[in-house]
């Protein structure tokens, strides 16, 4: 598969939602101006319902349009959607969306038969009553659906192509080792809620793009203990990546003990079938560790090219072993 196909984040296109009370007032006042210049009542009333109904159950059935199929999310975004949202709230919303567009109509069919025997103002009052009742009823999953794509939306996009993740404690230099072995400057997106941030790094060699994604900091507990933004990169590194690049601190100046910091490489072995590959950095203060695969600086640059040479030889080593694969299971 080519690595210039592009997986798009399947939020990042999703226009804004007006809320349940700004579409009611948006209808209501296209109904109104419909209305205008009409010959009797009768067609004013007719006309004034059809509108209103027509404006909202059109704009509801283009919410669910629009929205991402649930179905189709690659796995990353499946999941951190079910983490931070919740995927079956998202169905039972679009779900609760759906109804009430086809319950508008229903009514708006009713009450113009109703109209052809009745006082048509009344009969469009009622209807105007028992629609805005059904918006009401449905603000909270239109709401839901606009706080969905406001977490989401500024979340990167990534390729499919070989892909390293770099793991590894806070502040022991991963940031600086993306940057550092990319050719060009990461992609950087803030995740929901926090000021931390995933970044995304291609390199191009050889005619062929490899992606580099550094995650936030991973802390030394278990899985069922981690927080959102240490279970979002451990989603990285589960459904995005072929490789994972251990990022180790001898210094200890990251403010984690070698032994925390070979604790948490070990538990990352445990629970992710991947290839590790182990990079000791701050060179430049002296310490190394001997179970790592090289040494580096990413502050000097001294030993980033041989670190680059190294991954991407191990991703190339990786896609000849599984050729076939896809790197995004839909």
């Amino acid at each position: 598969m080519s690595s210039e196909i592009k997986f798009e984040n399947p939020y990042s296109k999703l226009p804004g939602l007006l809320t349940s009370e700004e579409l009611m007032d948006k209808a209501i006042r296209r109904a109104k101006r419909a209305r205008r210049g009409k010959r009797n009542i009768r067609a004013a009333e007719r006309t004034m319902l059809l509108t209103t109904s027509n404006i909202l159950s059109d704009n509801l059935k283009n919410i669910i349009r629009n929205f991402p199929s649930l179905n189709m999310l690659p796995p990353f975004y499946l999941e951190l959607t079910d983490l931070l949202i919740g995927v079956d709230r998202l169905k039972i919303s679009l779900s609760s969306i759906n109804w009430a567009a086809e319950k508008i109509n229903a009514i708006a069919r009713s009450a113009l038969r109703d109209m052809r025997k009745m006082d048509p103002k009344t009969v469009r009052r009622s209807a105007f009553g028992r629609i805005g009742s059904i918006m009401r009823e449905i603000s909270g999953d239109i709401d839901l659906l606009s706080e969905t794509r406001e977490i989401f939306r500024r979340l990167p996009s990534f390729r499919d192509c070989p892909t390293a993740a770099v793991a590894g404690f806070a502040n022991v230099g991963k940031s600086s080792f993306v940057r550092s072995i990319s050719s060009a400057k990461p992609v950087i997106a803030e995740y929901p809620f926090t000021t931390q941030a995933i970044s995304v790094g291609e390199i191009r060699y050889r005619g062929e793009i490899y992606q580099i994604i550094d995650t936030p900091g991973l802390l030394d507990r278990p899985l069922g203990e981690r927080n959102e933004i240490e279970m979002q990169a451990i989603l990285a590194l589960k459904n995005l990546t072929d490789l994972i690049v251990f990022i180790i601190d001898p210094s200890e100046t990251c403010g984690y003990s070698m032994i925390e910091q070979t604790h948490l490489l070990d538990e990352i072995g445990h629970s992710f079938n991947l290839p590790i590959l182990v990079i000791s950095n701050k060179a430049d203060l002296g310490e190394k560790f001997e179970g790592s695969n090289l040494t580096v600086s990413a502050t000097t640059g001294e030993g980033i090219d041989d670190a680059r040479r190294l991954i991407l030889d191990e991703l190339d080593r990786l896609k000849i072993k599984e050729d076939n694969k896809t790197y995004f299971k839909p």
